[in-house]
């Protein structure tokens, strides 16, 4: 087979780095392929914006000398990756998307870009973002969905960058924007458990839900990164545990549950779709059974509280960083907010205020009995997961929105990330593939969802039904 740029950016990661090393594929060659394809398409979708290009193709010639040499390297070296900009990578800004920490630059690389640059992966761009990752149209320049121009690319271009062929891997680090703009942009993508991966180095304006995303076309691709970016790493307390893979890809003995709700309350013409992903696991040889999910339509307003409030109460940890790094003309910590903040930021952190002053007879707050909701459904997904290894839902109830519509915060934080939530709250691990495609050409997500140590259960069920159908391997603008 003859290599040319086109099929370099159309092979998966793991592919890409087994020609790498058996010298089928130079890494500068390979490298200088995403640069011409991110050159290409940044028009189109705004994805990216910092292309590391000089340092990238120095790190390729460095890695080409390891493989002249027949070292052994991981299944993914020489293989290029993104990261948006609230993840550390040093000497970039990190920045969230926000104009709030606009010239403020990472001294550090965070653990996430660490550990991939130590298996030979190579970090080629800084990705697009909305506002601290959530749902505005405030990201500059605005990001469009590459299926439709006038449609929203989600909150960050890990997506839009995965199916134009910019990147093999885009990494995210946030409450579930990263694997709703995957699903908007139909590229797969892995959130992981809570406590499997440190978010050292990442700039985190929600604790309570922020987790890191991997996003690909192939779900084994992505299975292989969290390998590697996964587990502790003596600088995150939180992140405290390790999920076992055996890389065994087989339905057989997965008892797979599906919520009635799910038939009542996303639209016919998603629902097919959302379905066939079930449906094909129980061919391969899973069991399926509908089951009654009540909590789902309470999730989203949880999620809503917990964000609005967590933004509201941790903008202020950001003065530090504001005083001692940037130029702020003498202004106030409240001065700056003022003028850099979003209005739809500006409006989340009023309600965040709101939620916090807003108590019932037992004096208790809108934020504490949000968190106690949560413990609930703790409690029943526990439940669930006794008896199911994995719970399938959508990933959105709709398709993409036009850009306009996403601009309201809270009816979007409602509305698209209804399905997210019950995930983003628990805490579980959660896998996102693309189902289908609408009459109008837009693309259609499932959601897998597991205990938080269970990655390998939703990676695994995500390759297999990747594996009888082709939605993954279609690239937008072909």
């Amino acid at each position: 087979m003859v290599i040319n740029m086109t099929n370099i950016t159309e092979l998966s990661a793991i592919t890409l780095s087994q020609k790498i090393k058996s010298g089928e594929l130079k890494v500068r060659k390979c490298v200088e392929a995403f640069i011409l394809q991110i050159e290409q398409t940044q028009a189109r979708t705004a994805a990216v914006v910092k292309l590391f290009a000089e340092s990238a193709l120095q790190k390729a010639e460095e890695l080409q000398r390891r493989v002249d040499k027949h070292e052994p390297l991981s299944l993914l070296a020489g293989v290029p990756f993104a990261v948006c900009s609230n993840i550390a990578a040093k000497g970039a800004e990190l920045n969230a998307g926000s104009q709030l920490l606009g010239g403020f630059k990472a001294d550090y690389d965070s653990t996430i870009v660490e550990r991939m640059e130590q298996a030979g992966a190579i970090l080629l761009a800084q990705l697009n973002m909305e506002e601290f990752g959530f749902f505005n149209i405030s990201a500059k320049p605005l990001m469009r969905n590459p299926w439709a121009g006038g449609r929203t690319a989600g909150s960050t271009g890990c997506g839009s960058a995965v199916v134009t062929g910019a990147v093999p891997l885009a990494i995210g680090a946030d409450f579930g924007g990263s694997m709703l703009a995957s699903a908007l942009c139909g590229a797969s993508a892995f959130m992981a458990g809570n406590g499997t991966a440190s978010l050292h180095g990442v700039l985190s304006t929600v604790p309570f839900g922020d987790r890191v995303t991997i996003a690909a076309k192939d779900a084994r691709d992505i299975s292989v990164a969290f390998q590697i970016i996964q587990g502790p790493d003596g600088k995150d307390s939180r992140c405290c545990r390790r999920n076992a893979f055996n890389n065994k890809y087989e339905a057989s003995g997965f008892k797979i549950g599906v919520p009635a709700e799910l038939t009542r309350s996303i639209p016919q013409e998603v629902r097919p779709m959302v379905l066939s992903v079930p449906e094909g696991l129980r061919q391969m040889g899973a069991s399926v059974e509908v089951f009654s999910f009540s909590m789902l339509r309470h999730c989203a307003e949880a999620l809503t509280a917990i964000s609005c409030t967590e933004l509201y109460t941790n903008t202020s940890a950001l003065n530090g960083r504001m005083h001692t790094s940037l130029n702020t003309g003498g202004k106030s910590p409240d001065e700056i907010r003022a003028e850099r903040l979003t209005p739809a930021d500006k409006i989340r952190i009023l309600v965040g205020m709101g939620l916090l002053e807003n108590r019932d007879e037992a004096g208790a707050d809108v934020y504490s009995r949000a968190l106690n909701f949560v413990d609930i459904l703790k409690g029943e997904l526990g439940k669930l997961f006794a008896k199911y290894n994995l719970i399938i839902l959508p990933a959105s109830p709709n398709t993409a929105p036009e850009n306009e519509q996403w601009y309201d915060p809270l009816v979007v934080a409602s509305e698209q990330l209804a399905m997210l939530a019950p995930a983003v709250l628990s805490g579980s691990a959660s896998a996102v593939v693309p189902c289908g495609y609408t009459p109008d050409g837009l693309p259609v997500g499932c959601q897998m969802i597991a205990p938080s140590t269970e990655g390998e259960a939703v990676l695994s069920a995500a390759a297999i039904f990747q594996s009888i159908s082709k939605y993954h391997t279609f690239l937008a603008g072909e």
